[in-house]
Order: structure tokens, then sequence, then C-alpha cells
């Protein structure tokens, strides 16, 4: 059996999860405790390998603050 190496990190993973769940790219870096450019980056080239943009990039909802907590750390 031979193992493929896949061109995506678990980090880049969390840090969609994050964007998701905050519904904010700043919000997710901070939850994330990376720059903004840094969660930008890493989920643009997640985007790249997957070859399209996994819904993470739409406005906010009115009233919508996120959840709580904490993915990216540990």
């Amino acid at each position: 059996m031979k193992l493929t190496a896949y061109p995506l990190t678990l980090r880049q993973l969390q840090y969609a999860l994050a964007v998701a769940e905050t519904r904010s790219f700043r919000r997710a870096a901070e939850r994330c405790h990376v720059s903004q450019p840094a969660l930008s980056a890493q989920l643009a080239q997640l985007e790249a390998v997957l070859g399209t943009t996994p819904g993470t990039r739409s406005p906010p909802r009115p009233g919508d603050r996120g959840r709580r907590g904490s993915c990216c750390s540990g």
C-alpha cells in the first residue's frame, strides 16, 4: 500500500474551522494566536490545494459574534 502525502496541514484545517465558527478572519486569528495575514496566507494555500474557496470568505451576518473557545490552542 502506497501512502500519499497530502499538501495540506491540520493547522490549515483548524484555521478554516476557526474562521467558520467566528465568521471573522480577525477573530479567528486572535483565537488561534496568529496574525491575520498569517491566517489568510494559510487559508489561501488550503484553497489552492482544494481548488475552491470553502465558504470562508463570506460577509458576517448581522449580530453574529461567533463562538467562544479555541480550536487552535494546545
